[in-house]
């Protein structure tokens, strides 16, 4: 009798830190302004690098800069926009791609930065947010990067950046 009430014992104990374990995982990270959906992008790159590029897409706002990650830590593609004093969010609207934000920038541009072998930045083309509120950012990116040492490359493709 004594084995059979330490094995009961035994079993609520591991009943009890298997319920635990099992309360105690991280829910995903759900934003209630976008039903939870985790965004996404799909780039083309060609020229001096080229490579088809899909993955996690957010966006963030750090001190008056929008941010919008493409891809994982590092980001493959990061582009900056430098928020108005009124602004909460990017307008939609079409940008050109820069090499930097701030000062001396024109209004519609966004500075877009691609870390592949080298680190390439916007020259020309095009960033067009077609839906940017509360919880979604949306866009296509068609433009020329240009690395310091000269090299150059193609972004085509689509984002949906989630925060």
């Amino acid at each position: 009798m004594k084995k059979l009430m330490q094995l009961v014992t035994i079993q609520s104990i591991l009943l009890v830190v298997t319920l635990l374990a099992t309360s105690c995982e991280k829910d995903e990270d759900t934003d209630p302004t976008n039903n939870g959906e985790q965004g996404s992008f799909s780039f083309t790159l060609s020229g001096d690098e080229e490579n088809n590029l899909k993955g996690v897409a957010t966006y963030e706002i750090d001190e008056g800069i929008l941010r919008i990650n493409l891809g994982d830590n590092p980001p493959d593609i990061v582009m900056n926009y430098s928020l108005g004093t009124d602004e909460t969010l990017i307008p939609t609207g079409i940008y050109d791609p820069v090499s930097a934000t701030g000062t001396g920038m024109p209004e519609n541009s966004i500075a877009v930065q691609y870390n592949g072998t080298e680190t390439y930045f916007g020259e020309e083309g095009t960033v067009e947010i077609t839906e940017s509120e509360s919880g979604t950012i949306t866009g296509t990116i068609d433009a020329v990067l240009e690395s310091i040492g000269g090299s150059t490359i193609n972004v085509e493709g689509d984002f949906t950046a989630t925060p």
